[in-house]
């Protein structure tokens, strides 16, 4: 679902890759890479009923807008940020909350690949719980 989000979002959209990039992908593109995570009693005892069934969890999501400059990270990064916010994502059969941002990766070149290209990159993360 969030992976639709960020190609369906605007038209003409960039390629967006989930969790490892194409051997033969050039920027610009963004990389998506989510975590979920059940919350228990421990961290969260709002999170569990009384039966002590798990009933929230937490979907974090790692927004990577990669270019050949800083700025096309930028306009990448501005993409993925105006794609997710004040959007709530629709699990069927969950009540999802809206996204909301937890950090955000400043423009930085990187050379790890052998070709010179900038990466800026966010973390958004939404709850969702039983319907």
């Amino acid at each position: 679902m969030v992976l639709d989000r960020l190609k369906t979002f605007r038209a003409s959209p960039p390629a967006v890759f989930d969790n490892k990039v194409d051997k033969d992908a050039r920027p610009p593109y963004l990389l998506v890479r989510t975590s979920l995570l059940w919350l228990g009693a421990q961290s969260r005892p709002d999170a569990v009923n009384l039966a002590n069934e798990i009933r929230k969890a937490t979907c974090t999501v790692r927004v990577y807008g990669v270019g050949e400059s800083a700025d096309a990270a930028r306009l990448l990064f501005d993409y993925a940020t105006d794609a997710f916010l004040n959007w709530r994502p629709v699990i069927t059969g969950r009540v999802c909350m809206q996204m909301y941002p937890d950090d955000t990766f400043e423009a930085t070149p990187d050379e790890r690949t052998g070709v010179a290209y900038f990466e800026q990159g966010s973390v958004w993360s939404f709850t969702s719980s039983p319907a």
